[in-house]
């Protein structure tokens, strides 16, 4: 008689007692296989339906916009807010699906701008701190109702963007690398948790498309392009953001290793060398870049790999044009460091374990 059809759960078990994969490797795809079993909705189709909601809840913003003089716009955002909660537990379809996104977040744009026009938390010289702990608030409350991923990326970016920019706001710089701090730590603990992955997964893209706007925001800090700030030296150095996202690389490549890696060996220590040094003579956009292609590798996670690929040249463009030196020396610099990086991908190519040989 033919073997019954094993399951995919069945197999990964069976790889797993034949030492083929580890049990890391075990829990990663079994969070994959769920992931996929709970949103079969492609990728493409849902980067359609947030561009539609956004730009509907734009046209709803606008309307809000025209009527916030005769009205108080925070009660008419409550409202479309409570008509999208109920829309989404009432009738299940693509179109009413939608439309509850473009509702709940335009009316949570409307309620923001109620806040702001009335100063309903008080009348102070920041404001930006009452439309932070606002849209914080919206997110966590509207998170467990409405599970449309789109939906919960949204609203969760908005939140990150409006604590950044309330940072930005009352110059407490020292708060950007408590963000990048939370952003690399949350990403990376909710995507490689594979008994939240689905149901974490919205925020945790969120807190990662934020990392790389936020390094940008520093690094703009520290470059001094925000005229009229206060802007002091000591607050703005980068060296705290360097050595999070620099020990954030090296645990990386320990958890991408599992437990095979030894920190005794060769290329262990020629890696742990490439990372300090980056740490001390680099920027964070670089090992952000950095860091989101490793892990976007690690999990096979297109949306991780495109913002590390995307944000990698962007930023390495963005240094290259704020660099305060002229065009030759401009290129001197980036042909140093092209011929450095081939010297060093000829010296490694040719080391015994680079071969498959034993060291």
């Amino acid at each position: 008689m033919p073997e019954p059809i094993m399951t995919m759960g069945q197999v990964l078990e069976r790889l797993r007692a034949e030492n083929h994969l580890s049990p890391q490797q075990v829990e990663r795809c079994a969070g994959y296989l769920e992931d996929c079993r709970l949103n079969r909705t492609p990728w493409y189709i849902k980067m359609l339906t947030a561009i539609g909601a956004i730009i509907a809840a734009a046209m709803f913003a606008i309307f809000i916009g025209m009527v916030a003089p005769l009205s108080k716009p925070e009660l008419l955002g409550l409202i479309f807010i409570a008509g999208a909660l109920i829309l989404t537990f009432t009738l299940h379809n693509m179109f009413v699906h939608d439309l509850a996104i473009a509702l709940s977040i335009g009316g949570q744009f409307a309620v923001l701008a109620g806040i702001e026009q009335h100063h309903l938390l008080g009348r102070t010289a920041d404001n930006f701190w009452q439309l932070a702990i606002v849209a914080i608030i919206l997110c966590a409350a509207l998170y467990p109702f409405f599970t449309s991923p789109v939906h919960r990326f949204i609203t969760c970016a908005a939140a990150i963007g409006l604590t950044t920019a309330w940072a930005l706001e009352a110059e407490q710089f020292h708060l950007l690398h408590l963000l990048v701090l939370a952003e690399a730590v949350g990403a990376s603990l909710m995507l490689a948790n594979s008994r939240y992955y689905s149901w974490m997964k919205p925020l945790a893209y969120a807190l990662a498309a934020a990392l790389p706007a936020t390094v940008m925001v520093l690094t703009a800090v520290s470059g001094e392009k925000f005229p009229g700030m206060n802007i002091d030296e000591n607050m703005t150095a980068l060296w705290p953001s360097n050595i999070i996202l620099a020990a954030g690389i090296l645990f990386l490549l320990w958890w991408m290793a599992d437990e095979g890696w030894s920190l005794i060996s060769e290329p262990a220590a020629i890696v742990l060398a490439a990372v300090v040094a980056l740490g001390f003579l680099t920027t964070p956009g670089i090992l952000a870049g950095i860091a989101l292609l490793m892990f976007g590798y690690a999990l096979g996670d297109r949306f991780i790999t495109f913002l590390g690929v995307v944000f990698l040249p962007v930023f390495l463009g963005f240094y290259y044009y704020d660099l305060n030196v002229d065009l030759l020396t401009k290129s001197g610099i980036l042909a140093a460091s092209g011929l450095i990086l081939l010297a060093c991908r000829f010296l490694l190519a040719r080391r015994p374990w680079a071969e498959g040989e034993p060291s």
